[in-house]
């Protein structure tokens, strides 16, 4: 699967990466922040929207600025 770089992050919505019992230990529980695109055609008015995979995947970028491809089920908005 490859992943285009492109993208910007949106630092309005935080998001908590919970993981599961096979997640590093290093990346669970930690802040991150959803990368996302404009829409296709780019009309004024139009929200971008997050990149998502076909199979519940979500492209996040962490504190560090490390983007990862998690599973969507496994992050829990913060407040903001």
């Amino acid at each position: 699967m490859r992943v285009a770089a492109k993208g910007f992050v949106d630092r309005a919505q935080p998001y908590m990466y919970r993981g599961d019992r096979w997640t590093m230990p290093s990346l669970r529980f930690v802040r991150c922040y959803a990368v996302r695109r404009s829409t296709a055609g780019s009309r004024a008015g139009e929200r971008p929207v997050c990149v998502r995979g076909r199979n519940g995947n979500m492209l996040v970028e962490t504190e560090s600025g490390t983007r990862l491809v998690v599973l969507a089920r496994h992050l829990r908005k913060l407040a903001s």
